[in-house]
């Protein structure tokens, strides 16, 4: 075979093999993130409402399952970190979900692992490549490869008809639909009502500001459901959310490990002139200097002063900028970045949520961000859905299946997204909801769409 057909370059057959869901099993790195984890207890019989994640990661979508009283059973998750174990046999996910499985395929589940019926199903396909991509797709430069992850939003829509659950709920960003329309929603979800909506994050009670994303609700149209959002404003800061751990001394706390203050992250090059190399507390003392600014400078060659794009600094009095899976922001106060708990809490984890990402072990007393291992904790948290809005949509659905009144506000706190009212008005033309009355009375568009004009004063 050629290098221009070299499995790097052409594009995959499936979905399947691009994503390594048909690599032998004996492949090296399956030694430390299998295929296939086993759960220590036996599948109940009798369940109560249950839950499962697709590309859930470490399981921050189905916390929220866990604490309304869904029996999360597992999680299909074909990224290999997220399926990390350390030389002693822990794994997140696993330790966070006793009972569950974790499974890198649909194919890698033995059969009697599987519920008869799934009532939730939760996801965050990869989005990386939907903030970066959309300028080539928009283009037409964008070359699809095996090694891409374009194609990670139809895997998840395919396990989605596969499993059928009566429920689902995804995390994306808008710009997906320049590649993935509604017109193929609809196609490979036939029987399900979609909701795309844009969603504040910080409305539902995270302190990420920004953290605004793309929300693909799922119902199965037998069920008539709604979904109906219920956002609000709050003053919550920073302080607020990891100011008790402030003092808190390696040993004393899960994930919360010494940073040397002496270490010069390369985050930070150039900060007060060209060539500098400043450690973390003179990186804090110089941030300090700038009147508490959360954008990073940099001085270019040229003696130009220039902001450093996607490193903000969160504040203190304030909220924090969003988590991402490569970068860990400087904390305000200590001359350090965030540790992996002081993140977990950002993203609305509690205490006892637990990150295995090293073999060093949970009560390590010495944390590099910029090692392999430190880097593997900063993807756990960072790509990690915020806790709160997840857990609202899973207790609106347990109480349309308890058929149980559930209170909503109908309140947004951010403006629409132009992307996303384009999806909803497409899925109504395409198709429509079985409660279509219901569904235009709580629409963000419904004033302004030129569909059912007789629903536009839809109370």
């Amino acid at each position: 075979m050629s290098s221009k057909n070299s499995w790097q370059h052409r594009k995959a057959d499936s979905d399947e093999e691009r994503f390594g869901l048909l690599d032998p099993a004996s492949a090296i790195r399956y030694r430390r993130m299998p295929i296939w984890q086993e759960p220590e207890e036996d599948l109940p019989s009798g369940l109560p409402l249950t839950a499962m994640g697709v590309t859930s990661g470490v399981g921050s979508m189905l916390v929220g399952c866990s604490q309304l009283g869904y029996k999360v059973v597992g999680n299909v998750e074909w990224r290999d970190y997220y399926r990390f174990r350390t030389e002693a046999g822990d794994s997140t996910f696993m330790r966070a979900f006793p009972g569950a499985f974790m499974a890198r395929g649909l194919k890698d589940v033995p059969a009697n692992r599987m519920p008869g019926s799934i009532d939730l199903i939760l996801g965050h396909p990869e989005c990386g490549r939907y903030s970066l991509l959309s300028h080539s797709v928009t283009l037409g430069t964008y070359s699809e490869s095996r090694g891409s992850d374009l194609s990670d939003l139809p895997l998840f829509l395919k396990m989605i008809a596969e499993l059928r659950p009566r429920f689902f709920l995804m995390d994306d960003l808008p710009d997906s639909f320049a590649v993935l329309p509604m017109s193929e929603y609809v196609r490979m979800l036939p029987d399900y009502d979609l909701f795309p909506e844009w969603i504040s994050n910080w409305g539902y009670g995270n302190i990420q500001k920004h953290r605004n994303r793309m929300f693909m609700v799922g119902a199965l149209k037998s069920e008539n459901f709604v979904f109906v959002p219920g956002e609000k404003e709050h003053t919550r800061t920073l302080e607020d959310e990891i100011g008790d751990l402030l003092g808190v001394q390696p040993g004393q706390i899960q994930n919360s490990a010494h940073i040397d203050p002496n270490y010069s992250p390369g985050r930070y090059a150039n900060l007060r002139h060209f060539g500098d190399r400043p450690t973390w507390t003179e990186a804090l003392t110089h941030m300090r200097s700038l009147g508490g600014k959360s954008q990073i400078p940099y001085f270019s060659e040229d003696g130009q002063m220039k902001v450093r794009p996607g490193t903000n600094n969160p504040l203190w009095d304030g909220g924090c900028p969003v988590l991402s899976g490569g970068y860990n922001p400087l904390h305000p106060i200590a001359p350090r970045p965030l540790t992996i708990r002081e993140r977990a809490r950002i993203q609305g984890f509690p205490d006892d949520f637990i990150f295995h990402y090293q073999d060093a072990g949970t009560w390590d007393t010495v944390w590099n961000p910029y090692d392999s291992d430190g880097q593997r904790g900063i993807k756990q948290t960072g790509k990690a859905m915020p806790i709160q809005f997840c857990k609202y949509f899973a207790d609106q659905v347990k109480h349309h299946i308890e058929k149980k009144p559930f209170a909503a506000s109908g309140r947004r706190v951010i403006k629409p997204n132009p992307k996303v009212t384009q999806a909803k008005e497409d899925y109504c033309e395409l198709t429509g909801y079985a409660d279509q009355a219901k569904a235009c009375a709580n629409c963000w568009h419904r004033k302004a769409c030129p569909l059912f004009p007789e629903l536009k004063d839809a109370a």
